[in-house]
């Protein structure tokens, strides 16, 4: 009876930690301009997949169509044209193409579980990997932090009932550490971090990630209060270290970069 009873206990934990994924769907769009080479593809796929709940983009030249596959719970149809247009694009569902829009049988996933990377360019030596696992190791709803050194970035999971990356990098920043999110699959990605003499406030470091979260390119902004760094993660086919400083000029702040020491 004891065993039965142990067994029952163990089904129902087992499915209160799934749940079913989230809604996602795929959309074909026609453009005007329509595509006419492998550049217009590229503009398309290397803009339109930073926006909000985009999964992934195909792009056809020969029947001139954009495929994506979006989350339905973080954006729209209306959404993505919009993204089309910041790029000069007007997108629209074909003729009598909306049965094109499908939901997919989602996977299931553990529920509260998630996965972030984080790029920590002060991190400099074994001592300092220590610092930030010795950080985490209290934190409530942090099961495992792992530390490489050679990227200088740091795998977390944790329970999202509980944090998010936003509360990760609030942690971080306790010690005055300035981390932009990592994208360890991704090799167009690139890190940088710049020093801000000018912050001086709450309000200065607002202003810092509004303007530059909106310069073309840029993925993820960190700004550190008490050390007045600026840590960005961008995507260097699209921008590079002296436009982003150029980005920080509009608004009158001259930057410098810092944490680059090479070993």
């Amino acid at each position: 009876m004891k065993t039965r009873l142990i067994m029952l206990m163990m089904a129902v934990l087992t499915n209160a930690v799934i749940c079913y994924g989230k809604d996602i769907r795929v959309v074909v769009f026609k453009t005007e301009p329509e595509m006419h080479c492998n550049n217009c593809e590229t503009k398309i796929k290397n803009n339109m997949r930073f926006e909000k709940g985009i999964k992934d983009i195909e792009t056809n030249l020969s029947d001139k169509t954009v495929t994506i596959k979006y989350d339905a719970d973080k954006t729209t149809i209306d959404n993505l044209i919009a993204g089309f247009e910041k790029i000069n694009y007007r997108a629209y569902l074909p003729t009598d193409e909306v049965a094109t829009i499908v939901t997919e049988t989602p996977e299931p996933v553990a529920q509260g579980t998630s996965v972030a990377y984080f790029k920590a360019a002060q991190i400099g030596c074994g001592g300092c990997a220590t610092k930030v696992k010795n950080l985490f190791a209290d934190v409530d709803g942090v099961s495992s932090v792992d530390v490489d050194m050679a990227t200088k970035s740091v795998k977390i999971v944790y329970d999202a009932s509980k944090l998010d990356v936003d509360k990760l990098k609030g942690i971080f920043a306790t010690i005055d550490y300035a981390t932009q999110v990592y994208y360890p699959d991704n090799t167009s990605m690139a890190y940088v971090s710049f020093l801000a003499e000018q912050i001086k406030c709450g309000g200065c470091a607002g202003k810092v990630y509004r303007n530059i979260m909106a310069e073309e390119g840029v993925k993820d902004v960190t700004v550190c209060l008490n050390t007045k760094a600026v840590s960005i993660a961008y995507d260097a086919s699209l921008t590079d270290v002296e436009k982003l400083m150029a980005g920080f000029k509009k608004f009158d702040y001259v930057v410098t970069e810092c944490y680059n020491k090479k070993k």
